[in-house]
């Protein structure tokens, strides 16, 4: 073999070794909301409307949307995940499917539906486990929580050159300011000041309190748009 071809057969075994190993591309499944009997009424049809049609959402089941019931954290980083679109699983050259990320965490077995998802938020520092091995991924998500995953998520993945830029409203100084946590103050005054998130009628933030599935899926709506 000459050193020509011996260059354009090395040249054609390097592509196959590198592409033998391909991404499995996500696709959004996109749902009909009038097939969800519980969200017409609703006072966040429209957001829930869009979130279903552009596949950020499913139902609890195939009638059912229950806008009302908590997010819980597994559910959230599946959303942000879907909004992405990123690889989470790779298909190797045996056609075998393995995740592209890590499990670290003991109370998540590596067969449920929202693992590579958890995997995913956590090794993109955009949500932390309670400790380094417990993540409890059905505990549901507070409003404060929710600020400071937004905010590692559209810093994270550089969706805003600055948050400056992005600036809305005039901070507001809520009521129960001392009950929000030292941890989330700066990402609620941010999420707050860009238009993500927003005080109750009363003039409280109320950090602790938990998010439903209907209010997420208007900050959602909110943050594509700003996007």
């Amino acid at each position: 073999m000459n050193k020509f071809n011996r260059s354009i057969f090395l040249i054609i075994a390097f592509v196959l070794i590198f592409s033998s190993v391909v991404n499995a591309v996500y696709i959004p499944v996109r749902g009909n909301p009038d097939n969800y009997t519980d969200i017409k009424e609703h006072w966040a049809y429209d957001s829930i409307s869009y979130v279903i049609k552009n596949g950020y959402y499913n139902g609890i089941t195939k009638t059912e949307f229950n806008p009302e019931d908590t997010m819980t954290r597994a559910m959230l980083v599946t959303v942000l995940w879907r909004l992405t679109g990123d690889d989470v699983i790779r298909i190797t050259s045996s056609g075998k499917r393995v995740s592209r990320y890590v499990n670290m965490f003991w109370d998540i077995d590596d067969d449920e539906w929202f693992t590579n998802y958890v995997a995913w938020a956590n090794k993109n520092d955009i949500i932390s486990g309670y400790s380094k091995r417990e993540f409890k991924p059905n505990d549901a998500v507070t409003r404060e929580q929710l600020a400071v995953i937004l905010y590692n998520y559209m810093k994270n993945y550089k969706l805003v050159r600055s948050f400056s830029t992005r600036i809305i409203n005039e901070p507001v100084t809520f009521n129960d300011e001392s009950l929000i946590s030292d941890w989330a103050k700066e990402q609620v005054s941010i999420m707050q000041q860009i238009g993500l998130m927003e005080g109750r009628e009363n003039g409280n933030f109320d950090p602790q309190a938990t998010v439903t599935r209907a209010e997420v899926s208007v900050v959602i709506q909110r943050l594509v748009n700003m996007l």
